[in-house]
């Protein structure tokens, strides 16, 4: 398939984004592949690059949610043209001990789509073959873009919650529904801060200023999940005497969360907002919260 030259996409300049034509993406290593972006997910870092607090690579579109369609590939990609893909936004370093050791949703020092790299809010896409996961002909693609957060969201059953355990999560709106949807997969039942003392496991999810830590029980546990640049105030007199661990958690493997999505299709749907043209982009990012909105690179 013969690309155009250039291509719709969507940038950030100094007045915010702008929905301008860039040069496409050409394949230059065999382990290479062009992605036409079907449908891309906006999550919080995509407006915080919109903003312009968040720096990406000039004059290259941003956007790393997103699921589409193979139309080139280097030599060395095992994929068909035309097969439908979801797409692994984070690139690991590959050469630190997690990558080593075959487990590079675990790196420490990746890099994102979007922000690193040219990203998914334009006609194409360029990665690398191993970011490419093939969707099933039975998932709608809207759910298989979602697979990002899902992914993120996975990684705090790494945590060894049970079912009978003091769950709260601080946080609103999608992702932190998203979250409790995760555990109750598990049998595991969040619970309402203000009804609730000797917490087991306290998830951020969301900014705080500061973390309630008198509520934990001896020896809990606060997990953080948000990466948002604010700094949490903790009194580290209560960590000491109760003895809690603060840990973070990252990402699931990919492949993981495709197959969590496709078991919960159905129960998926409740998080998938509207669909929005790209020259509609600013209605997309003023959307409702409470569900995805996604970026339609297909639509007229």
């Amino acid at each position: 398939m013969k690309l155009d030259k250039t291509m719709p996409g969507l940038i950030v300049k100094k007045h915010g984004p702008e929905l301008t034509q860039i040069p496409t993406p050409q394949i230059e290593h065999p382990d290479e592949v062009i992605v036409q972006v079907e449908l891309a997910g906006i999550c919080l870092t995509d407006l915080l690059v919109a903003q312009g607090k968040l720096p990406n690579v000039a004059g290259q579109a941003f956007g790393h949610e997103f699921s589409g369609r193979v139309v080139a590939k280097g030599a060395n990609c095992p994929l068909t043209i035309n097969e439908t893909v979801a797409v692994n936004p984070i690139i690991p370093c590959g050469t630190c001990s997690d990558c080593h050791k075959q487990l590079p949703h675990l790196c420490g020092n990746t890099q994102l789509l979007g922000v690193s790299q040219p990203g998914a809010f334009a006609k194409y896409c360029k990665v690398h073959r191993n970011q490419c996961y093939r969707v099933p002909a039975n998932l709608a693609p809207s759910i298989a873009a979602y697979a990002e957060p899902v992914a993120a969201m996975l990684s705090i059953l790494n945590c060894n919650i049970r079912p009978k355990d003091k769950v709260v999560v601080l946080g609103h709106g999608r992702i932190a529904k998203l979250c409790a949807f995760i555990l109750s997969t598990q049998g595991i039942q969040i619970l309402e801060q203000s009804e609730t003392e000797n917490i087991d496991f306290l998830i951020v999810i969301s900014p705080t200023e500061s973390l309630p830590v008198e509520s934990l029980k001896t020896g809990g546990q606060i997990i953080v999940k948000s990466r948002a640049p604010s700094k949490l105030s903790i009194p580290y007199s209560t960590v000491v005497q109760k003895r809690i661990t603060i840990r973070g958690v990252n990402y699931a493997p990919f492949s993981q969360a495709l197959d969590f999505i496709q078991a919960y299709q159905e129960d998926m749907t409740q998080f998938i907002g509207n669909h929005y043209p790209l020259a509609q982009f600013k209605c997309a990012f003023s959307a409702d919260d409470n569900k995805k909105a996604f970026l339609n690179l297909c639509a007229d």
